[in-house]
């Protein structure tokens, strides 16, 4: 018996809604029916979906699992509607970007805004992933342009760099090392820091240089995310070290941007999917993102790495 697309569908509802209720309101079907498309997906995985708990349904540990995969095809399944509909409707000029939160803020927008304003048939679909996640979905085919931070690896790609920078320093406004014209890292051994997690290039970056001066750092606060690391810089939380175009994005009379000493340059580059061509609008959203990089401040040197 081949698993249905609807099965499917009926699945991710369930663990979207909680409840059979809710799942059926949301596909408007009945509940017997979600129920039975349930009971169909679960005889033939061979393995329980779901068990009650508190009237609602929690998903079983297989169907985490089971998850991850059944959710790429139903989204592989909503870009071919998607590209059909563009078709049907004439909709040459769209294009699915991937890429992190600070680009998306720092870059992204302010490119989008530019591009529309020269191209009012453009349309664009938007994901926003952390770069582990960026780096899994190379292999997807669901995207026509991902813009990151470099390295980034995979045999079903091409990249073209465009831009390198410095990371900086972001502390608040007012701080005692603001009217420095560039900071040691050194200098933040006993200030409460808000750093991302480990694993990342800027934290790794900050550790090794931390434990050459044996430092031990004040980590007050640890996240995934550099965007949001500075957003607690603004509300004088901690120091950060954080991605340029993350600080550009939140920049304001609250935080100060310094340079770091020593520094680290961070690459940046446009991810083409290897499988086809860069469409007209890709190329055109490429040169906005270029345009939209040159006008930024730029704090401390180049910060293209030595050859």
């Amino acid at each position: 018996m081949a698993m249905k697309l609807r099965e499917l569908e009926a699945f991710r509802a369930i663990l979207q809604t909680g409840t059979v209720t809710g799942a059926a309101a949301q596909l408007r079907l009945t509940q017997p029916q979600v129920s039975r498309l349930i009971a169909n997906l679960e005889a033939e995985c061979g393995f329980p979906l779901f068990i009650r708990q508190n009237q609602r349904l929690i998903a079983t540990s297989e169907a985490r699992i089971f998850n991850v995969e059944s959710e790429r095809l139903l989204r592989g399944h909503e870009e071919v509607k998607a590209a059909a509909h563009r078709i049907r409707n004439q909709q040459s000029d769209h294009v699915r970007i991937v890429t992190a939160q600070p680009l998306a803020d720092g870059l992204v927008s302010p490119a989008l805004r530019l591009l529309t304003s020269r191209n009012d048939k453009a349309t664009f679909s938007i994901e926003i992933r952390s770069k582990i996640e960026i780096e899994a979905r190379m292999g997807q085919h669901h995207f026509d342009l991902c813009v990151s931070s470099l390295p980034i690896h995979h045999v079903a790609i091409t990249t073209e760099p465009f831009a390198f920078r410095e990371a900086v320093i972001m502390l608040p406004a007012g701080h005692r090392l603001a009217s420095q014209p560039i900071i040691k890292l050194a200098e933040l051994a006993e200030e409460p820091l808000v750093v991302t997690r480990r694993g990342t290039y800027l934290r790794d970056h900050l550790d090794h240089v931390f434990a050459d001066a044996g430092i031990i750092p004040n980590i007050r606060v640890e996240t995934a995310l550099s965007g949001f690391a500075g957003k607690l810089v603004s509300e004088g939380i901690g120091i950060a070290f954080v991605d340029p175009f993350a600080a550009f994005a939140l920049k304001s009379e609250r935080v100060v941007l310094k340079p770091a000493e020593p520094a680290m340059a961070l690459g940046y580059a446009f991810v083409l999917p290897a499988w086809q061509p860069a469409s007209a609008i890709t190329r055109a959203l490429m040169g906005c993102i270029a345009e939209v990089e040159a006008t930024l401040e730029r704090i401390g040197g180049h910060g293209k790495p030595e050859k």
